[in-house]
C-alpha cells in the first residue's frame, strides 16, 4: 500500500492483517522471548504490536518500543480485562490475538491461526497444542529447581504437549451438535474454551460481543469464549501451531517435584488436584498471597 497522502491531504493508515495486543507489567525478562518468537514468524501477514502497560517500573516499555510496538498506558492496577479492551479499541487488524507477556509462539503460529480469518474462511481459530515455555526457551524463574529445569529441557517435546480440550464438555457439545443437525460434524470444528493466547478472532466479532467482561481471574476468558462461540459457528482447531506458556508461578523450587508429579494423577482423580494452591481475591480478581496475578 502506498504511503502517499490521499486527495484530502491525510496519510492513509497502513494495512494491518493481525493485531497483537500484549498486556504487561514489569515484564522485561519475559517480553523479549515473546517478541523474539514474533520476529521469527514465517508469514507475510502485516502485523501490528500493541503493548498495554500497567505502570511498569523496569525496562518493559523500552523493550516494547525498541520492537516497534505502540505502547499504551493503563493506570488501574490489575485490570487485565480493561487493558485488553483498551488494546481492542486501538486494533486496526482483521484478526486479533490477546497475548500474555510470558508466552512464545511457534514460527508457524500467525500463518496457521490468522490466515484463515484474514482470508474470510473462519471467524475463530483455536490452538490445539500447548507446551512449556521454559522447556524450549532460555528463561527460568529466579527460584527454580535445577533438576526440574534439566528434566523438562531433555524431554521430547511431545511429552510436554498439552491439549486444552476438556473431554466431557467438548464431547457433549460435539454429540449435541450432531443430534441437532442430524448430520456428521467434524470434531475439528467443535470448540471449547481455551487460554487467552490460544484464541485468534476476527476483530469485529470481539467488538460485537462486547469484548472482555468480568475481573481478572474470574473466568473472564471462559465468558469471552462462550460469547464468541454463541455468535458464530465458523470455528476450527489448528493442530500444527504450538503455544508455549510459562510455568513461572508453578515452577518447582526444590526436589519434591518428583513426588508431586507421581501423586498428581491420583489427586486429580479424587478431586484434590488444586491441593496446596492458595489464592485470595480483591476487586480486580484473583491473586496469590504474594500479590502476583
Amino acid at each position: 500500500m502506498s504511503d502517499d497522502a490521499g486527495a484530502s491531504g491525510s496519510v492513509p493508515s497502513p494495512h494491518v492483517d493481525v493485531s497483537i495486543v500484549i498486556t504487561t507489567r514489569d515484564e522485561e525478562k519475559y517480553l523479549p522471548v515473546l517478541l523474539g518468537s514474533l520476529r521469527e514468524q514465517a508469514t507475510d501477514l502485516a502485523t501490528e504490536l500493541i503493548v498495554v502497560d500497567n505502570g511498569s517500573t523496569d525496562a518493559t516499555v523500552a523493550v516494547a518500543e525498541d520492537a516497534g510496538a505502540r505502547v499504551i498506558p493503563h493506570r488501574e492496577t490489575g485490570d487485565v480485562p480493561g487493558m485488553r479492551n483498551l488494546g481492542l479499541a486501538h486494533a486496526r487488524g482483521t484478526a486479533i490475538l490477546f497475548a500474555d507477556a510470558d508466552i512464545a509462539l511457534s514460527a508457524n503460529y500467525l500463518e496457521e491461526m490468522a490466515r484463515p480469518i484474514v482470508m474470510g474462511a473462519l471467524d475463530i481459530t483455536l490452538c490445539l497444542r500447548h507446551n512449556v515455555l521454559e522447556a524450549r526457551f532460555p528463561v527460568l524463574p529466579v527460584a527454580h529447581s535445577k533438576s526440574y529445569a534439566w528434566f523438562i529441557r531433555h524431554l521430547p517435546a511431545w511429552c510436554l504437549t498439552k491439549f486444552p480440550v476438556r473431554p466431557v464438555p467438548w464431547l457433549s457439545r460435539w454429540l449435541g451438535t450432531m443430534v441437532r443437525s442430524r448430520a456428521w460434524v467434524s470434531p475439528a470444528t467443535v470448540p471449547d474454551r481455551v487460554n487467552t493466547p490460544a484464541l485468534m478472532v476476527r476483530v469485529e466479532l470481539v467488538r460485537a460481543v462486547g469484548g472482555w467482561r468480568g475481573r481478572f481471574g474470574t473466568h473472564e476468558d471462559t465468558v469471552l469464549c462462550r460469547d464468541l462461540f454463541a455468535a458464530t459457528d465458523r470455528v476450527a482447531w489448528r493442530a500444527r501451531p504450538v503455544l508455549y506458556i510459562s510455568q513461572r508461578r508453578q515452577f518447582p523450587t526444590d526436589g519434591r517435584w518428583v513426588a508431586r508429579m507421581l501423586l498428581r494423577p491420583f489427586l486429580e482423580l479424587v478431586g484434590l488436584g488444586g491441593l496446596g494452591e492458595r489464592r485470595v481475591q480483591d476487586r480486580a480478581g484473583y491473586k496469590d498471597p504474594a500479590g502476583r496475578r
